[in-house]
């Protein structure tokens, strides 16, 4: 399977900001069950460098903390970003300056996105120094991995049936 064709597993977030790190966490976790078939990307900085990493990709799965006043530490957030648009109470939850659901709308106006965009979070209110994940964010990783996991196995799948296909 071609790089452009194994989907792209970012995790972003900062490992020594306690809860920051969750998507980190979310993406290595999908990376160690999927092993060679998907891509893992880290990265601990503003997401607008996304609009390059994702271009020419199949499948990108972007997995980020989101910090969303007045909701329980621990809820978990999925959208098909590409088949439905982040509820604009959702486009400043990210705990960087300019968060994921920002950097979609300027690829969407620069024409720069993969041909699917999964984007999926979890609600952190702890991002002091520390590498520890909180128990609520940490059981929320969790379902989250095995979800994605399955969800990635199932996608991956059907690509191969439709590779042989058209083969």
């Amino acid at each position: 399977m071609s790089t452009a064709s194994r989907p792209l597993i970012i995790g972003i977030g900062n490992q020594f900001r306690s809860d920051d790190a969750v998507g980190v966490v979310i993406a290595e976790g999908i990376a160690e069950r999927l092993r060679e078939q998907v891509e893992l990307l880290i990265h601990k900085g503003d997401p607008a460098y996304l609009l390059d990493a994702w271009q020419q990709r199949d499948l990108v799965v972007v997995a980020d903390a989101v910090n969303e006043d007045g909701q329980a530490e621990g809820k978990i957030y999925f959208w098909d970003a590409l088949n439905g648009k982040i509820p604009a109470s959702e486009i400043q939850v990210s705990t960087h300056s300019i968060g994921v659901a920002s950097a979609i709308e300027l690829g969407k106006c620069l024409a720069q996105l993969p041909d699917n965009l999964w984007v999926c979070g979890i609600n952190s209110h702890q991002f002091h120094m520390g590498e520890q994940l909180s128990v609520e964010v940490t059981e929320s990783a969790n379902v989250l991995i095995d979800a994605l996991s399955k969800r990635l196995q199932v996608y991956l799948s059907d690509k191969r049936t439709e590779e042989k296909s058209n083969a």
